[in-house]
């Protein structure tokens, strides 16, 4: 494909959203960069915030430890808070919890088809009640688990967010 193609496609931009964006957002960020082939990391945006943080805070211990022990570096993430900005920016919202469900809604209504549970990704969605729990204040056990509960529902929803990555095509290239 020649470039003036490439430049015509879009940037697709996922958004992870979770309370403090010290935690489980960043998490999420780094493993879904780790999952994705390297031909889609090019034409996505991977971004997070939390509907409580406080900007410029790095990622807590525990979540760059257990990253680390993963294979993923978030040690250089800084934190944000969620502003509707961010949330009209994105074409995939992936929310840790119902209530961030709920406040990302509240805050961009023409976004509601654009949220989901990180859990309901993919065609097995995890057990129980669907959160992905805060490990703040939590063992590195706690953290662990909790990297693992994020790994496992984007494994399962890699193939759909790749999907929608290449959906994302200039219209001439699907037609011709």
């Amino acid at each position: 494909m020649d470039e003036s193609r490439k430049s015509r496609r879009g940037v697709f931009r996922i958004l992870f959203v979770c309370a403090g964006n010290t935690c489980r957002s960043p998490m999420a960020t780094g493993i879904l960069r780790k999952l994705l082939p390297e031909e889609l990391l090019s034409r996505v945006e991977i971004d997070s915030a939390g509907v409580g943080a406080v900007s410029g805070e790095p990622a807590l211990g525990g979540a760059v430890e257990a990253a680390a022990a993963r294979g993923v570096d978030i040690s250089r993430h800084v934190s944000k808070k969620l502003t509707p900005e961010l949330v009209r920016k994105a074409d995939l919202i992936l929310v840790m919890e119902r209530s961030h469900m709920d406040k990302v809604r509240e805050m961009c209504p023409a976004k509601t088809e654009h949220v989901m549970l990180l859990t309901e990704l993919g065609e097995r969605p995890a057990r129980g009640d669907g959160d992905i729990a805060d490990p703040i204040g939590g063992t590195e056990e706690v953290y662990r688990r909790c990297y693992s509960q994020i790994e496992i529902s984007l494994a399962r929803g890699a193939q759909f967010i790749a999907d929608l990555i290449t959906a994302r095509e200039d219209p001439s290239e699907l037609t011709g």
